[in-house]
């Protein structure tokens, strides 16, 4: 039954931000504490927790949406590790169903998504330019 409600999920978040344009923050944060909470705890806290943080990771610090915005350069690492199938590790004892995996990294992909328009126009800081000498 899971798998089946993961499945559903990952084709609603695709069809979510290809059709009815970006979720909204409240929604993405529904979809992290209902799907990507879960998994974290199941297949990446044993190694990647507050007791135990290999590769100096903590995932545990990651309790909502707004604060895997924040660790951006953090996710996009471990986006690419999830969907090369590097983790969790090919030796551990609990794998994730392809369905979990993919529904994981559809919610990444959606709340990069999300940010990115969240964030569009806006160059950042922007800074004086430098005077030259014969200025």
């Amino acid at each position: 039954m899971r798998i089946r409600q993961l499945a559903i999920f990952g084709v609603a978040v695709y069809r979510t931000a290809a059709t009815a344009g970006a979720p909204t923050a409240a929604t993405l944060q529904h979809q992290f504490a209902e799907h990507v909470v879960p998994f974290l705890k199941s297949y990446c806290l044993n190694c990647h927790g507050k007791e135990l943080s290999e590769a100096k990771l903590d995932l545990s610090v990651y309790t909502s949406a707004q604060s895997v915005a924040n660790a951006h350069r953090t996710w996009e690492i471990i986006l690419e590790r999830i969907d090369a199938g590097e983790m969790p590790p090919k030796d551990s004892s609990h794998q994730p169903t392809p369905m979990e995996r993919q529904a994981f990294i559809s919610w990444i992909h959606v709340a990069r998504e999300f940010e990115i328009n969240h964030h569009a126009g806006d160059p950042g800081p922007v800074l004086p330019r430098r005077l030259s000498n014969a200025e």
